[in-house]
Formats: C-alpha cells, sequence, structure tokens
C-alpha cells in the first residue's frame, strides 16, 4: 500500500518534517509506504502576523470573530486575502503541466505500478487538498481512498473532482474528517477567534460564485459572498447527488472534536481512523482479497482459468 499525503504548509518545513515523522513510523508499522507533499514555504505565521498588525491597528479586539466589523474592516486592508490567493495558485500550479510536482510524482507512481502492484491512498489536510485536486487527475487508476482532514475545498470542487471519480469507480471511497461546529468556534486564527476555515469561509476565500447559504451565519455585507468553505461537509451528507454514494458507504463524513484545525493530522485517534481505513477491504472485493498482491494473483489465476 502507498500513502500520498498532501501537508497544509502550515509550519515551517524541518518542523513540519519532524511531525510528519510520527505519521511515517504509524504508517511502516502497518505496512503503508507513505509519500509527504510538503509546501516550501510556510505561509500560516506570514497569514496570522498580517492579520495580527491590522487587527491592531483598527483597533478591533483580539478573540473577534472573522465576522465582526472591525475584524472584517482588518482583513479587508491587509494582504490576507492576497495570500490565500497566492496559496490557491501554488496548488493549481503543481500539477497541470509536465514540470509541475504532483504530475512528476504520479508518472513515477505510475511507473512502479506497472512494475509491483499495491493499492494507492491518498490523504489531504487543509491546504493539502488543493494538492491533490490535480493529482487525482494525474495517478493512475484506481485510487483506493481519498481522505481530507478539514480540506479548504468546495462542494462546486468536490463535484469536479472526487464525485466524477467515485461515480466512474476509478476511486473507492472517500472520507471527510470536519471539525463540528463547537471545535472550529474554539480554535483560533492568529488574534481572530474561529479555525482558518472560518477566517477563509467569512472573508478571504474566492469571491466570484454566488452561493444560497453558507455554513455559518454571515453578517450583511455589500461584497458578494465568499464561498462557503465549512459548508462542504454539511453540504456532502445533504446534496442529493451524492445520495448513492453515501448509502453504498463510498462517501463518508466523520466530525471531529477534539484536535485544533493545524494538529488534526497528529491526533492518534485521526492516526488511527487513517490507518484503519487503509486496511479495509475494497468495497467491490471480499475481505480474503484485501492485500493487493492476493488480488493481482487473483486476478492472473482468473485470466489464466478464462484462457483455459
Amino acid at each position: 500500500r502507498l500513502a500520498v499525503i498532501a501537508d497544509a504548509g502550515y509550519r515551517p518545513m524541518a518542523d513540519t518534517i519532524e511531525r510528519l515523522n510520527a505519521l511515517r513510523e504509524a504508517f511502516l508499522a502497518q505496512e503503508i509506504y507513505p509519500i509527504f507533499l510538503v509546501w516550501e514555504t510556510s505561509w500560516w505565521a506570514e497569514l496570522e502576523h498580517e492579520i495580527g498588525v491590522w487587527l491592531s491597528r483598527v483597533d478591533g479586539r483580539p478573540g473577534a470573530s472573522p465576522a465582526d466589523p472591525q475584524a472584517r474592516l482588518a482583513l479587508d486592508r491587509s494582504v490576507a486575502r492576497v495570500l490565500w490567493g497566492e496559496l490557491l495558485e501554488r496548488g493549481d500550479a503543481a500539477s497541470p503541466h509536465d514540470a509541475g510536482g504532483a504530475k512528476v510524482l504520479a508518472g513515477a507512481i505510475a511507473h512502479k505500478r506497472r512494475q509491483v502492484p499495491f493499492d494507492i491512498h491518498l490523504v489531504s489536510h487543509g491546504a493539502g487538498d488543493l494538492l491533490l485536486e490535480g493529482f487525482l487527475d494525474c495517478v493512475p487508476a484506481p485510487v483506493a481512498s481519498v481522505t481530507a482532514l478539514a480540506p479548504v475545498g468546495t462542494i462546486a470542487r468536490f463535484i469536479d473532482g472526487g464525485a466524477r471519480l467515485l461515480q466512474g469507480r476509478l476511486l473507492g471511497r472517500m472520507r471527510v474528517f470536519a471539525h463540528a461546529a463547537a471545535a472550529d468556534q474554539a480554535d483560533t486564527t492568529g488574534p481572530l477567534a474561529g479555525s482558518l476555515l472560518s477566517t477563509v469561509a467569512h472573508r478571504l476565500a474566492s469571491v466570484e460564485i454566488e452561493v444560497a447559504a453558507a455554513a455559518t451565519e454571515l453578517a450583511p455585507d455589500p461584497a458578494p459572498r465568499p464561498e462557503p468553505i465549512l459548508g462542504l461537509a454539511r453540504d456532502l451528507l445533504t446534496d442529493e447527488r451524492l445520495a448513492p454514494l453515501r448509502q453504498d458507504g463510498r462517501l463518508e463524513v466523520r466530525l471531529v472534536s477534539g484536535p485544533t484545525h493545524l494538529d488534526l493530522p497528529f491526533d492518534p485517534d485521526v492516526q488511527r481512523l487513517l490507518v484503519e481505513g487503509m486496511l479495509a477491504p475494497p468495497l467491490d472485493q471480499g475481505p480474503g482479497l484485501r492485500d493487493p498482491l492476493a488480488r493481482a494473483l487473483a486476478d492472473m489465476n482468473g485470466a489464466r482459468g478464462q484462457g483455459a
């Protein structure tokens, strides 16, 4: 089993690698080989600093909601939205052309898979799902599973990506871990209350897409409403287009309450669930063929039987 894990880019690379090492050991203990995609430049500290500076300049109070008028003013005057836009561009640039890192990695995986059969599992944390969106179009199918931890993607992006692959049987199953409302509100983004996804949903996300509802109550604003990042988990559970995928167990949403947004992948319970999901037998195969080598041998024996 091969697991490709896309980090969120919240911390400096050295700190990220040190923290991911524990996750690596947990995977290797279960004979899951991990490959980590990490951001070369940490952007979280810069975003926190920018928000803090401008909140103080407009006399905003620490702990304010992103929907607070002073917090909105601080976010609008700062370059926080520019930073978020650059992050989206970096994620998009990782895969669509030959030089993109995701496409290069996908080519290496395809080459190795022709030599040795193995299952492919993809995991993303936060902004890491921006990397995996393009990677899904490059990596050789089928992909056994995708697990998104507090993803920043929206329902529109999911319908165009993960849902399309699930419906085409190119992706076995998908799990989304999302923070419960109380856990999100207890988190912080620099001096602001709420997780990064709350700040993005209220102020930093794309303003080009008009939506009917948001996951949280958005204050009246003359500007177009941003696409509701926090609404993804809710939409996955309620969108009728996805009902067949929910019913057959191929799309699952889990709400978590303990870890913060930044620490989600390093929570012991979340790590345990990640490993259990990768070890679970494919939905279209029996439990006796849970090992990819066993399934490959069965396919070969079946082909020989048909030839005889």
